[in-house]
């Protein structure tokens, strides 16, 4: 008499586990009626702190089918992806409760609103930052996906702009009440995150471009960045274009480091109209 081999699976997502063993159909239906009870659990949750101010994909962590084998076990990793409607409050909350992990990837997008318009972000790293507001353990990094900001010069001081973040023009401006006025929605989950530079001193910033070693893929603290092709963004145009790092070329004082149209870090003058894709950190 053949008996069926039995199968087990522990499922984990959005803060949610489960495990079971039985026969392979057995098991294919426990799987979908969990992903089924999970997403809608999500929804609700975003529901009751509901918004139209951010929308983000949301996906689960790892979900492994283990199934026994003579031989071993064979590991197959599905990854459950679902788009939902949730409120920046939500996310602040998800956050503070140290579980951003269970809702959250480096590489997933939120849509904020800037200037009016609904526009990408992404999340690139998750407790990557050094918080000033010490009673704050926990965040996540977002940043611009695309170029949409107009271009700026970094400094424009003297003949030919300094290469000093900590009193740059570029770095004034993004601290501005102007320019919290272009992200107004998004503000109150925001908290300053304190920046290293090569050049000047270390400085507490809301809104911050990223340095050279932070777009390293063998330097960076963010995740999202040990992949070198993510350097690469577009303008209004669709085009990949240049954008600005907040790193100090320390040839020239009026030298500072951007990335290329072709995602390569090279450095040009300060007093240069450049675009820039800022990032902040939700806390």
């Amino acid at each position: 008499m053949e008996v069926e081999k039995m199968n087990e699976i522990r499922l984990k997502a959005y803060g949610f586990s489960m495990e079971a063993v039985g026969s392979k159909k057995f098991i294919a239906q426990e799987r979908e009626a969990f992903l089924d009870f999970t997403e809608e659990k999500v929804s609700k949750a975003a529901m009751k702190l509901s918004g139209n101010d951010a929308r983000a994909e949301v996906h689960s962590q790892e979900v492994r089918n283990r199934e026994n084998a003579e031989h071993g076990e064979d590991l197959v990793t599905m990854t459950h992806k679902t788009t939902q409607p949730i409120s920046l409050e939500w996310i602040q909350e998800v956050v503070r409760l140290g579980r951003a992990r269970d809702y959250f990837s480096e590489g997933d997008t939120i849509d904020i609103e800037f200037d009016g318009e609904v526009i990408q972000h992404d999340i690139i790293g998750i407790d990557a930052e050094k918080l000033v507001d010490k009673s704050l353990e926990h965040s996540i990094t977002i940043q611009m996906h695309d170029l949409v900001m107009e271009e700026r010069p970094f400094d424009t001081t003297g003949d030919y702009g300094s290469n000093v973040w900590e009193t740059s023009e570029l770095r004034k401006y993004l601290q501005s009440e102007e320019f919290r006025e272009r992200y107004k929605k998004l503000i109150p989950y925001l908290t300053k995150v304190v920046k290293e530079n090569n050049s000047g001193d270390d400085t507490e910033d809301l809104f911050f471009l990223l340095s050279a070693d932070e777009v390293d893929p063998k330097k960076t603290p963010y995740k999202y960045y040990e992949d070198v092709t993510n350097r690469q963004k577009k303008n209004a145009d669709g085009e990949t274009d240049y954008h600005r790092l907040r790193s100090a070329y320390r040839g020239l004082s009026s030298n500072t480091w951007y990335v290329n149209s072709s995602g390569y870090v090279n450095y040009g003058d300060a007093i240069h109209a450049s675009r820039c894709a800022p990032a902040c950190t939700i806390a």
